[in-house]
């Protein structure tokens, strides 16, 4: 998982992330503030003196003014509301990259035998055990043993010890061959700490 934080896969993810918050920020910030000067606007609007019945070109010129913002506030609004969608959608595609990747770690776990610090002591000392005995006492042991724990054991050998139990295994018959082979490509995918 480490080694994951360390890809180019995640650095994109983050900056991804990180713009998408910035821009979210600043949408929502100016959305406050549209809406602050549209209040402000309204009651400017509507002076006392027209009211009353007085007409004044200076207070037209101004209303027309007023007018021509509301307008342009009214386009900005239209376009951050525009922007604000395009971060929704941008926002759910990266969720779903980031599922899918999650999704593939997942596969790749299932499909990668791991041998953890903690069970590598054990597994060496039965590696030993298994190195000293027949190669056919041996795989007549590891025939009851889990596929995996076969590979885990086998991994922690050298190839002129684990030759004998697959080769051996392999001769049992046709189902054997194939578990044989099987654990073969899992030996393949084994990532030890070694």
């Amino acid at each position: 998982m480490k080694k994951f934080f360390q890809t180019k896969l995640a650095l994109c993810i983050f900056a991804s992330i990180t713009f998408m918050a910035v821009t979210f920020f600043m949408i929502f910030k100016g959305l406050k503030t549209v809406k602050q000067n549209k209040q402000e606007i309204v009651a400017a609007s509507k002076p006392e003196f027209e009211e009353a019945g007085f007409k004044n070109p200076e207070a037209e010129q101004m209303l027309e003014e007023i007018q021509k913002e509301r307008k342009t506030l009214r386009e900005k609004e239209a376009q951050l509301n525009e922007l604000s969608s395009r971060l929704q959608l941008e926002r759910s595609e990266l969720e779903q990259s980031v599922q899918k990747v999650k999704r593939l770690q997942a596969e790749f776990d299932k499909d990668v035998v791991r041998i953890q610090a903690d069970e590598m002591t054990n597994l060496k000392k039965l590696s030993k055990v298994y190195s000293s005995m027949e190669a056919s006492g041996a795989t007549l042991i590891m025939k009851e043993l889990e596929d995996n724990s076969v590979v885990k054991i086998l991994s922690l050998m050298k190839e002129t010890e684990s030759a004998p139990i697959l080769e051996t295994l392999a001769k049992q018959g046709a189902a054997e061959a194939k578990r044989a082979a099987a654990i073969s490509e899992k030996l393949r995918l084994t990532l030890a700490h070694k």
